[in-house]
């Protein structure tokens, strides 16, 4: 079987939030491709806010952001 696509970072909570990240900071990268760093999405996340989340509302993506921010530890 073909590998397609690329290896994503880790995003758990505790990574997420041990790089920097909060809720805000998500949800804006969300909206503009532009994480906390100054640095810009790449690869298939840049396609993802171009045709997508760029076009959500503020509400979506603090949701998203909250989502990803209130899950328990992996096993």
């Amino acid at each position: 079987m073909e590998k397609v696509g690329s290896n994503g970072p880790d995003i758990t909570t505790a990574t997420l939030e041990a790089n920097g990240w909060n809720e805000g900071d998500l949800a804006w990268s969300l909206r503009s491709g532009i994480m906390p760093d100054g640095d810009a999405f790449g690869s298939s996340m840049s396609e993802l806010v171009q045709h997508g989340t760029r076009y959500m509302s503020n509400a979506d993506l603090a949701a998203i952001a909250n989502y990803f921010f209130d899950q328990p530890p992996p096993e």
